[in-house]
């Protein structure tokens, strides 16, 4: 699973109101987020961000910082 989803499943499980709850307030499927949990499935984008809106953050893509060439 990838960085973004093991923290999202962190913040899932910090929040402590459950998958139904959760469900509702973010409008994805408790079932999805199941998944997630138990690790069988990923989300896409879309589900991604409504459920850390629904936790109280956002998801932001930055260019990663270019690394220095080395001189020969």
């Amino acid at each position: 699973m990838s960085k973004l989803l093991n923290e999202l499943c962190e913040l899932i499980r910090a929040d402590g109101r459950g998958v139904n709850k959760l469900g509702r307030a973010s409008g994805v499927p408790p079932s999805s987020l199941s998944r997630l949990l138990n690790g069988t499935h990923g989300l896409g984008a879309d589900h991604i961000e409504a459920v850390a809106k629904a936790l109280g953050y956002t998801v932001e893509l930055r260019p990663t910082p270019k690394l220095k060439k080395r001189s020969k």
